[in-house]
């Protein structure tokens, strides 16, 4: 094996595994978003709203390295929590679940408040498995960088 080859493999090992706070106010989603999680093997816990989460975040922030929250809740609304995850942790991923449509410049605008990811309602296991990918490879790439 040469060095190259181990150096790759060294620090393939060392990235860290997902582990993602999920926000949802509806009890059977949130019952729906943890059997996906479960199945796709990957680390996560789940709270009843913006609030918690955050609440959650202050207690340990670097429990977590991914959000994905609900858009619509009670009291903070899915973008807002996520923008005031991302001023507590920059390079926490995140994503945005909604039942609403968006154009390319509110697009952009979820973006500039943090947004890294959106998933449009209904969603599968597909969906969520892909949104799943694509925050691992944030996380390696974050990884690679460091």
């Amino acid at each position: 094996m040469e060095a190259n080859e181990l150096t790759v493999k060294s620090e393939k090992e060392a990235v860290p595994a997902l582990h993602i706070l999920g926000a949802e106010d509806d009890a059977s989603l949130r019952t729906l978003e943890g059997l996906f999680f479960s199945r796709l093997g990957v680390a996560f816990e789940l709270v009843e709203n913006g609030g918690q989460g955050l609440e959650l975040l202050r207690q340990d922030l670097d429990r977590f390295n991914a959000v994905v929250s609900d858009r619509d809740m009670p009291g903070i609304k899915g973008e807002e929590f996520l923008s005031e995850v991302k001023k507590m942790k920059p390079d926490i991923i995140t994503a945005l679940i909604t039942g609403r449509q968006y154009d390319e410049s509110e697009i952009e605008e979820l973006r500039k408040a943090g947004v890294d990811h959106y998933v449009y309602k209904p969603y599968s296991l597909d969906t969520i498995g892909i949104l799943v990918g694509k925050m691992k490879e944030t996380l390696a790439a974050q990884h690679s960088n460091e």
